[in-house]
């Protein structure tokens, strides 16, 4: 998994609004997809890189429900593979 922002905190902090601002305007419909969990993925790397611990957690929280909610074993290996990375329970 790439990731965006690991050595340049100003690219962390774009991606960090950026990846805020599009999964709030995600529709209802699409806040429930496959997709959407691996955005969600991508924010809670950022939030650790930032140093927000306790935020990625719960964003990675979000996408373990997602990705049970769709039988989605991708977004689950990207879970998995988030969580071993950054040293957190998901």
């Amino acid at each position: 998994m790439a990731v965006p922002g690991r050595r340049d905190d100003r690219a962390n902090n774009r991606a960090l609004r950026l990846l805020t601002s599009g999964i709030a305007g995600a529709s209802e419909d699409a806040s429930g997809s496959d997709w959407h969990g691996r955005h969600l993925v991508h924010l809670a790397v950022a939030h650790q890189q930032a140093g927000d611990t306790s935020t990625a957690r719960s964003v990675l929280d979000e996408a373990r429900a997602i990705a049970d909610a769709t039988a989605s074993l991708p977004l689950a290996g990207q879970i998995t593979e988030a969580v071993r990375r950054l040293s957190v329970t998901a």
